[in-house]
């Protein structure tokens, strides 16, 4: 079996990292022999890969690198996919001008190779684009040349790009006629087969953004309850379908349903599946903006329990947690935002027992730690021994003050890292450490020491952890 096929095989079961060796080793093959075409094919695999993981602009390059070469051999199909591939992903990263750029070139050599369902995806991206431009004018004439193909071809993919574009333009409208239309739009096709995921996707996403709109207006649980229905739904799509992707958006948008219900522990337990899984499989830019979020939502603890208390509308609670915000986001499909993660301030890491009896200690910062700053991270930690540990493999985290407590859990052994600022690299060095600490028989073997005598480390294991936490810790990302 050729490198190439073993890296679509990877691709397939959402195993990017080994997908991309796969195809890095097939492309130096190819270009040593100098077959060109499989040499822009596998260019494009490795774009492909980097899109998936939410990397645009590496995507962009690689997809670029591999329309050169379908150029040069003048293989016009896969021109057109490649130039019809990278308009979109413009489109994502909202360069509107760009995008038609390349969508418009892709379009004109598709109508000369007149493959019907291609031209119409091509209509439909230009549509979209053109509705996001606010151009309904421009929109409505590429509408009219899908409708046309729509008439034509009894094809259901064909049908359900129409109606999806259709309901495009009439939710940009202002009048509540159109929203109407434009709902019954949407959920004929979120009712329908699956025949391209992207567009049930977006049918969906967009019936939700009129759920939102009409809740705004009227506060009515029960269009609340239609579209937690819609969530619960695409959730179950994003899983029959292996989106790891859109499986953690729908787990995000799903916390912030619980916030709304004024259940933020059942949030944060839903955000950290969500950003469990950006972790296994490599998403590395949703990882980073979910565990923002996760951030930002321990430090708003307090304002959820004082809206608890008081009897604030059902609008205003999903104006709190910025529902509609992530459900534009999702919508959009577009580049991950990251430019706010930063690396944190490693303040305290502490190894205990699960019952809390410390085993080693380490401060990181240079002024001394006051007995009410201890005091404090003690109550902390206190409060979440009380609770349930996390299952093995997952991180715990709580906020003390400007401070983030991270737990995890090995064997019969807790971490607790404490740091100041973002949680994402912390993550990152708590898993690295855990790694090296568990594959580390000496350091195993001074645990167990201690667990079966009490006996606080000797100067060589004190010295041996300690560089391990230097290692780690104070290392930059």
């Amino acid at each position: 079996m050729s490198l190439n096929n073993i890296g679509l095989i990877f691709l397939e079961k959402s195993n990017f990292d080994n997908a991309f060796i796969n195809f890095k080793k097939a492309l130096l093959a190819f270009t040593e022999i100098g077959n060109k075409h499989n040499i822009a094919t596998t260019t494009n695999n490795l774009g492909i890969i980097c899109h998936q993981k939410g990397d645009f602009d590496q995507a962009l390059e690689y997809m670029k690198q591999s329309l050169e070469v379908f150029k040069e051999i003048k293989n016009e199909q896969l021109t057109a996919y490649l130039l019809y591939n990278i308009g979109c992903i413009y489109h994502q990263k909202r360069n509107l001008p760009l995008s038609l750029e390349f969508l418009k070139e892709s379009l004109e050599i598709k109508e000369k190779l007149n493959n019907k369902i291609s031209i119409s995806e091509s209509l439909f991206e230009l549509i979209y684009v053109f509705v996001d431009m606010n151009s309904i004018n421009q929109a409505m004439k590429y509408l009219k040349k899908l409708q046309e193909i729509n008439e034509e071809n009894k094809n259901k993919l064909i049908n359900q790009l129409t109606l999806v574009g259709e309901g495009l333009i009439l939710k940009s409208s202002k009048r509540a006629r159109d929203f109407g239309r434009a709902e019954e739009l949407f959920e004929q096709v979120a009712n329908d087969e699956i025949i391209k995921l992207e567009i049930t996707i977006l049918a969906m996403l967009n019936l939700g953004d009129l759920f939102l709109k009409e809740l705004t207006l009227n506060n009515e649980e029960e269009i609340f309850n239609d579209f937690n229905s819609l969530v619960k739904r695409l959730y179950e799509i994003a899983k029959e379908q292996k989106s790891h992707w859109l499986q953690a958006e729908t787990l995000w948008l799903k916390a912030k349903l619980r916030l709304v219900n004024l259940e933020p522990f059942e949030a944060q337990k839903l955000l950290t599946q969500a950003e469990q899984i950006t972790k296994e499989r490599g998403l590395k830019r949703l990882a980073m903006k979910i565990s923002s979020e996760l951030d930002d939502m321990l430090k708003q603890y307090d304002t959820k329990e004082k809206i608890a208390k008081k009897e604030i509308s059902l609008s205003q609670r999903m104006k709190s947690v910025n529902l509609e915000g992530l459900v534009k986001t999702m919508t959009r499909m577009g580049d991950v935002d990251v430019s706010s993660n930063n690396m944190e301030t490693p303040v305290l890491m502490l190894i205990m027992t699960t019952d809390g009896l410390a085993i080693f200690s380490k401060q990181f910062v240079s002024e001394k730690l006051d007995d009410l700053q201890i005091g404090g991270f003690l109550s902390s930690m206190n409060s979440f021994l009380q609770r349930t540990i996390a299952p093995l493999g997952t991180v715990d985290r709580i906020k003390y003050l400007n401070y983030t407590l991270l737990f995890k859990s090995i064997e019969n052994v807790l971490l607790c890292y404490i740091f100041k600022g973002e949680s994402y690299f912390a993550l990152e060095k708590i898993d690295n450490f855990l790694k090296v600490f568990h594959d580390s028989s000496p350091i195993w073997q001074y645990i167990n020491e201690f667990l079966q005598t009490g006996q606080q480390f000797n100067p060589e294991a004190t010295s041996v952890v300690n560089n391990l936490i230097d290692e780690i810790f104070l290392a930059s990302s």
